[in-house]
């Protein structure tokens, strides 16, 4: 058996850890409300469903420095509400893990703006604020603020 523990395997391993850690306490706090045989599902969901934990059972997915994605755009202030939830390309700027990425989204210029921010002596440093995107996790359902893999 190899015992040697890489980058991928610590990540996947801390990643099961914290997601099993919250399985476990939303499981115990809800099993007197829905009973024990529910409570292990609710929780699981519910794990699935939390913004900054990654969904667990995703296809496997390398990205790569340079690639292009799929972002939905969250809402954000200067953001026109208009634009919440419409997709957009985004190229990887930084890789940190299989799920974890920094994007350089290709916004639809002073369209995806608010228009109190449309203003062009402003919209230029405006665009540059809202494309880049630290951190943003991996979800195949498109939620706001998330990424996925282009067909």
């Amino acid at each position: 058996m190899n015992d040697e523990v890489t980058p991928a395997t610590a990540e996947k391993a801390d990643t099961e850890v914290v997601a099993s850690v919250h399985a476990d306490g939303i499981a115990q706090a809800v099993e007197p409300l829905i009973g024990a045989s529910d409570a292990e599902k609710a929780a699981q969901a519910i794990v699935n469903a939390l913004p900054g934990l990654p969904p667990q059972n995703l296809p496997a997915v390398h990205p790569l420095l340079g690639q292009t994605v799929l972002y939905t755009l969250p809402s954000l202030p200067k953001l026109d509400p208009r634009s919440v939830g419409q997709v957009r390309p985004a190229i990887v700027i930084r890789v940190w893990s299989d799920i974890c990425v920094q994007l350089h989204v290709l916004l639809d210029g002073v369209n995806d703006l608010d228009a109190s921010f449309s203003d062009p002596r402003y919209s230029a440093g405006v665009l540059a604020e809202l494309a880049w995107q630290t951190s943003r996790n991996r979800d195949e359902s498109g939620r706001p603020g998330t990424w996925r893999p282009r067909a």
